[in-house]
């Protein structure tokens, strides 16, 4: 279809068939003469990181036991208070810790300084952990971020109830 514009009036005009074939060699014709840069392009990318999302409390509940897939490994942690408090506590003390203990998965830990915090930090021992305390007002932590297994990072968030993983060799 053509579009010309006489006065207020457009006026659509069709268009003979075989300009549809012309147009897709054109098109064709560009894309070859673009491919290697394309190609140049695509193959700089060494590897897309896998991305992985999870809802509801199942779902951070599948990045904990991501953390667990990877032993005798250290992992580091932000840990926010809504995820000591708000999380089904009976999931973190009666699976996840035994487990993390059992694989021998040691943590480092950065943790609000506030009560909860420091009460968090004084159970580091027996929990295969070193916690630092930062101030609450300069890092407030709303979500908890756990970098773990070489290659990944999981993402948990109380108030959205929802998990990420992000898995990236870079």
């Amino acid at each position: 279809v053509s579009i010309v514009k006489k006065g207020k009036k457009t006026v659509y005009t069709a268009e003979d068939p075989k300009r549809l074939l012309e147009q897709a060699d054109e098109n064709r014709r560009n894309l070859e003469y673009s491919m290697p840069e394309l190609l140049s392009i695509a193959n700089n990318i060494v590897k897309k990181p896998k991305v992985r999302f999870f809802e509801g409390e199942e779902g951070i509940k599948e990045v904990y036991r991501d953390i667990l897939r990877y032993p005798d490994q250290k992992m580091y942690a932000w840990v926010s208070e809504s995820m000591m408090t708000g999380f089904d506590s009976k999931f973190i003390t009666e699976y996840y810790i035994p487990k993390r203990l059992e694989k021998k998965i040691w943590a480092e830990v950065i943790a609000s300084d506030t009560p909860i915090g420091k009460a968090f930090k004084r159970a580091d021992t027996p929990a295969l952990r070193k916690t630092k305390l930062l101030g609450a007002t300069e890092f407030p932590l709303s979500i908890e971020i756990s970098l773990y297994g070489k290659d990944r990072i999981g993402f948990m968030s109380m108030e959205d109830k929802l998990g990420l993983i992000v898995e990236s060799k870079p």
